[in-house]
């Protein structure tokens, strides 16, 4: 059995992602758009059990 993995990737405007995920209308993927110290992030889940966090970092293309 293998252990699933996390990866992080780097974007630039992280509620476009979100609202562009939302806009496929996934049956199963229906991320939100979190707020963490570093700054905003949506996180997935592949069908393997993986989870891909897309982080834009505090001060990119944010709006606060």
């Amino acid at each position: 059995m293998q252990v699933p993995a996390r990866a992080f990737v780097r974007v630039g405007d992280a509620a476009a992602l979100q609202a562009e995920l939302a806009g496929k209308n996934y049956r199963y993927m229906k991320p939100g758009v979190k707020k963490a110290p570093w700054g905003l992030e949506v996180e997935v889940i592949d069908p393997f059990n993986n989870r891909i966090t897309f982080c834009q970092q505090q001060g990119e293309n944010q709006n606060d």
